[in-house]
């Protein structure tokens, strides 16, 4: 392989690499970002479209994120902006919210997400010691020890599609677990 192509999949691979840790951080600040959006921007077509264009800026500025910062309070910085921006461009309707009631919401919104995280992650850890056999074996060497899925099947004498599968697996069932244990909560 030449030198050129070994950079190429290693930006190849550093591109997808950094794609899914912005997918995972995305995953925990929407739903923050969503009820601030929609608490502010009461008509519900309008809020899809000013949280689509939040999901956007967020996605074409990720190299100006600072990791060592909390992910959601910045999205949710760059949401109060593209909702001003909304106020401003539709002024002629008779309802918007001063900057101080913008950053209650902000806050406001951030503490529900907090609190849903919490609730999350107690389902997930519980759900996690509910796995049984090959799955928990390869989410706890996935996740916890952060191993790539290559050197698991290394450790495992198995094939890398045979630990996709099992890992594929183990997350719906993690999915549908900590769903229904979140329902069985609220009620």
């Amino acid at each position: 392989m030449t030198q050129k192509r070994i950079q190429e999949s290693s930006m190849v691979k550093a591109e997808g690499e950094r794609s899914e840790d912005l997918a995972v951080l995305w995953l925990k600040a929407e739903p923050a970002v969503r009820a601030f959006v929609a608490a502010t921007v009461w008509d519900a077509h309008h809020a899809e479209d000013v949280l689509q264009e939040v999901a956007t800026v967020v996605a074409k500025n990720y190299d100006s994120y600072d990791a060592s910062r909390p992910f959601p309070p910045w999205c949710l910085g760059i949401a109060r902006l593209k909702v001003l921006e909304y106020f401003r461009a539709n002024s002629r309707d008779r309802t918007t919210l001063s900057n101080g009631t913008l950053l209650a919401l902000e806050s406001a919104a951030q503490n529900i997400a907090e609190d849903h995280l919490v609730a999350r992650r107690a389902a997930l850890q519980a759900c996690v010691r509910k796995l049984r056999g090959r799955q928990r074996q390869v989410i706890e060497m996935k996740y916890l020890l952060e191993v790539s899925i290559e050197e698991i099947a290394k450790r495992l004498a198995t094939s890398v599609n045979a630990i996709g599968v099992t890992l594929h697996r183990a997350r719906t069932n993690l999915r549908e677990c900590v769903k229904l244990t979140l329902a069985e909560t609220a009620e």
